[in-house]
């Protein structure tokens, strides 16, 4: 057992050690740390298992969560993965791994969460290289995302020719007057000043 563990484990009494020791035997055996297929679940009730031995409300939780390394708050929870590795026997990047797989992530420590902390834990007070080895991290539930449908407008794959048109170009259009003077007009050779068509044909007899 090193320093740090050794001084908080000798804050415990007799019979918090002897439990202690039980739930370390325990969440350290192979039998519990085994479980391929529910590595998650697993995991969750070890917290579950923690969070037991430590709320007993009789003015010692502040001293089984030192040396437990977890401390709930109103906001989330507080790690100290230093002394959470030797109770589990994890390394600090799995115990990562799980909380993050739980939703647990972490947040930067406002002046509440860490106030809330330090009136958990007393001794943190006054121990600021203590309380920088705690990490606060907030249980984030994800909203899924909703389905967006997007409209596509369809479009034909054949090209529409397209005509330029000047109505001023267009021929002019006969009206039905202009129709019926023409039609009502007097032959062309009716007109005293032309000559006969006959003349013309026989100008070389």
């Amino acid at each position: 057992m090193e320093g740090a563990i050794r001084e908080y484990y000798s804050l415990l009494t007799e019979s918090d050690k002897q439990e202690y020791n039980s739930l370390r035997q325990s969440l350290t055996s192979s039998e519990c740390r085994n479980c391929r297929h529910k590595r998650l679940e697993n995991f969750n009730d070890m917290l579950q298992r923690i969070h037991k031995y430590i709320n007993k409300n009789d003015g010692d939780d502040w001293k089984r969560a030192l040396v437990c390394g977890v401390c709930w708050i109103s906001d989330g929870i507080a790690i100290n993965t230093h002394q959470l590795s030797y109770l589990l026997g994890k390394c600090k990047s799995s115990i990562n791994g799980s909380l993050h797989k739980l939703q647990y992530s972490p947040f930067p420590s406002s002046n509440q969460a860490s106030k809330e902390l330090m009136e958990i834990i007393p001794r943190l007070k006054s121990n600021f290289a203590e309380l920088r080895q705690w990490t606060l991290r907030k249980h984030v539930i994800m909203t899924p995302q909703p389905n967006i449908i997007h409209e596509v407008t369809p479009t034909s794959l054949t090209p529409v020719p397209q005509i330029d048109f000047d109505p001023s170009s267009a021929l002019p259009v006969q009206t039905s007057t202009e129709v019926a003077s023409v039609g009502s007009a007097e032959p062309f050779f009716d007109d005293d000043y032309m000559l006969p068509f006959q003349q013309w044909a026989n100008i070389d007899e």
